[in-house]
């Protein structure tokens, strides 16, 4: 229940609160990230057209309005959003960072030595209402698979050093 309250807050920030302290944020600031930064360099890859040269990526992408700054496997990693409509992908990136951020809720409980699935949950509802919580959910930043792979490789490293260069990578 905390996380499902922690993500109606979200939900509300994005709607109806999006008129925070006298500032109002455009109407289309939600997954803007996302949409700059993951779904436009791939569907561009996707469409032949090199995400790496500014002049061509822009004139035939120029909803992206910035230069894509990740390496090129961000590319391969993301493939299955550029394959979607942007609307399909939103939500599709919504869900994933939903199940990212239960993920960590589970990562963290477990390297405290709980087992627990609700102690998980909860601290997954934290996470959603953290400022960069919020900041990875209604903006689309790749903050939490960057967390979670260097947790693998730092988990991993003694184990399967190349498990833990490939999460690391």
């Amino acid at each position: 229940l905390a996380l499902i309250a922690a993500l109606g807050i979200a939900m509300l920030r994005v709607t109806t609160l999006s008129d925070v302290g006298g500032i109002r944020l455009s109407a289309d600031w939600a997954l803007i990230d996302f949409q700059s930064t993951i779904y436009y360099p791939v569907r561009a890859f996707i469409d032949g057209v090199n995400p790496y040269d500014r002049a061509s990526y822009l004139a035939r992408y120029p909803e992206a309005e910035t230069f894509p700054p990740f390496l090129p496997s961000t590319l391969l990693i993301h493939l299955p959003f550029g394959v979607m409509t942007l609307a399909l992908a939103k939500m599709a990136y919504v869900a994933f960072s939903v199940g990212l951020i239960v993920l960590l809720g589970r990562a963290v409980v477990r390297a405290n030595g709980v087992t627990s699935w609700t102690a998980a949950l909860v601290t997954a509802a934290v996470v959603t209402l953290s400022r960069p919580g919020q900041w990875n959910l209604l903006l689309g930043q790749v903050t939490l698979q960057a967390v979670l792979l260097s947790w693998v490789a730092l988990h991993v490293a003694q184990r399967a050093p190349w498990l833990s260069g490939l999460a690391l990578g």
